[in-house]
């Protein structure tokens, strides 16, 4: 059931399967048995990867910018006329 969709990548690996206890659900599982063991593991750091990424490119901009003065008052203006 939950394998069907294996060869095109994407499925859901099972969390139990690779466990030593096993998946309790067996065939009636709805998460793919196919998937080798630290599939799951390999699928959440790509995707906590590729977060990142996008995170990082969004803040590239905002780095760019100048920082405001925190004292305007201070600005370099000439004090002698």
């Amino acid at each position: 059931v939950g394998a069907a969709l294996h060869d095109t990548g994407e499925c859901r690996p099972c969390a139990w399967f690779h466990s030593p206890q096993g998946c309790l659900h067996g065939a009636d599982c709805g998460f793919c048995h196919m998937c080798p063991a630290g599939e799951l593991k390999a699928r959440k750091r790509r995707k906590v990867e590729a977060m990142r990424a996008a995170r990082d490119e969004l803040a590239q901009p905002l780095l760019r910018q100048p920082r405001p003065s925190r004292a305007p008052w201070l600005q370099a203006t000439s004090l002698v006329p």
